[in-house]
């Protein structure tokens, strides 16, 4: 077997002009075969004796339909398909029972094929920037579903047979048209992972108490306009992306998210933070950047578990001496703002990679900054206030401003 496949690859090679990427077990067979060209004309004939592929890779071939030869591998498990002109698949595709993975991405696919319904052991469906405009009710028979990627298309709808993938976990809808969730998608008991970005969905529905496996709700760039009460009732959500909506006020049942990790309301029109923030004693990723705030509550400094936080674009003149109190903060964002001086507190932030004072009307940067062990980025762009350090040194880079500021405090 190990000489037969060896053959065929030396015949791919040939016919394509290049070594394909390809990967063996440990008897020598061929289980993993990704073919991503430009200009050939045809699949190589030969890569359908390669009986014991586990992982085909298939892209650039200017093909519309794959061959009935595709059967032939039956142990296949991942299947990817990226950049050709395949529009439908063959029927001998359904021998394909042990194929868990179906990747196509930039396929000129208007539906999903019929045959892929057929297919029994199918975990992760992907079908990214192709043209689907319509999902088939079909596709509430494939009960083993767990992963559903259906991002940039052309969606407008959904079948409510959605609501039969009882193993579903992930769905992303994310880059579709699509202003409505079919109300049994809120009976997905399995789902974790809701992506809903720059979708036009502009209301979630109160069952969505329903979800109550869900761990992250993306929600961000889509026209939402309010919060249902009952999101607090999810007591697994550990990130909640809002950013780029068009939420006024958030429901006081958010606080009740005394689990969440990750919360995100940049760009937002909220201007009142409810002084409650202080029940999320997980969080760790807070984002208020641009948003209508004209004050920070004082209990955003007892979030102690912070780890980044973002206050950009806020119009801040002066940032509370109780940050010293956030002494897990590995980054923050204070660009955009009114600041003329940092406090002094800030020296505590020991564990600070990231800090970003850009577009601030800064005069002069504090020698502390130089005492940070692990910063690794730090940004000053556009501060033509500044005169420590001089514009040259500013201009010289991060370590060149670092060491400024310790030779400055030595003085």
């Amino acid at each position: 077997m190990r000489e037969h496949e060896e053959i065929m690859v030396r015949k791919i090679q040939e016919k394509l002009g290049k070594p394909p990427a390809i990967s063996y077990d440990d008897e020598g067979n061929v289980i993993m075969l990704s073919l991503i060209v430009k200009g050939a004309l045809h699949i190589p004939e030969e890569v359908w004796e390669l009986a014991s592929l586990l992982d085909l890779r298939l892209g650039g071939f200017p093909i519309e339909s794959l061959p009935e030869k595709l059967g032939k591998l039956t142990h296949l498990r991942s299947l990817r398909l990226i950049r050709c002109r395949i529009c439908s698949f063959p029927t001998s595709m359904r021998s394909l029972s042990s194929l868990e993975v179906l990747d196509i991405e930039w396929l000129p696919l208007e539906r999903i094929p019929s045959i892929v319904f057929l297919l029994p052991s199918l975990r992760t469906l992907r079908i990214q920037s192709c043209q689907l405009s319509h999902i088939d009710s079909e596709i509430g028979s494939l009960p083993q579903l767990e992963v559903l990627q259906l991002q940039q298309n052309q969606l407008m709808s959904l079948p409510a047979t959605l609501g039969k993938l009882s193993q579903l976990r992930e769905l992303d809808l994310s880059l579709n048209p699509i202003n409505q969730l079919p109300v049994e998608i809120y009976q997905l008991k399995q789902l974790q992972k809701l992506k809903l970005f720059k979708t036009r969905i502009q209301s979630l529905a109160p069952t969505l108490n329903q979800l109550s496996s869900l761990h992250n709700l993306i929600l961000s760039h889509a026209p939402l306009k309010e919060l249902p009460i009952e999101i607090g009732e999810l007591p697994n959500l550990i990130g909640l992306n809002l950013g780029h909506t068009e939420l006024w006020t958030l429901p006081d049942a958010v606080w009740n998210l005394t689990n969440l990790q990750i919360l995100d309301l940049s760009y937002t029109p909220i201007s009142i933070l409810s002084r409650n923030i202080q029940r999320l004693h997980h969080l760790r990723e807070l984002d208020l950047s641009a948003t209508h705030l004209t004050a920070l509550p004082s209990e955003i400094w007892d979030l102690s578990t912070l780890e980044a936080l973002s206050l950009a674009k806020l119009n801040l003149s002066e940032i509370s001496s109780k940050i010293k109190q956030l002494t897990n903060l590995k980054s923050l964002d204070l660009r955009g703002n009114q600041l003329q001086k940092l406090p002094l507190e800030m020296a505590t932030l020991q564990k600070l990679t990231t800090l970003d004072l850009s577009e601030n009307p800064l005069i002069e940067l504090p020698s502390f900054i130089a005492d940070y062990p692990d910063l690794e980025y730090l940004d000053v762009y556009d501060i033509p206030s500044l005169r420590v350090p001089p514009r040259e040194i500013v201009e010289s880079g991060m370590n060149t401003i670092l060491e400024y500021l310790r030779e400055r405090k030595l003085e």
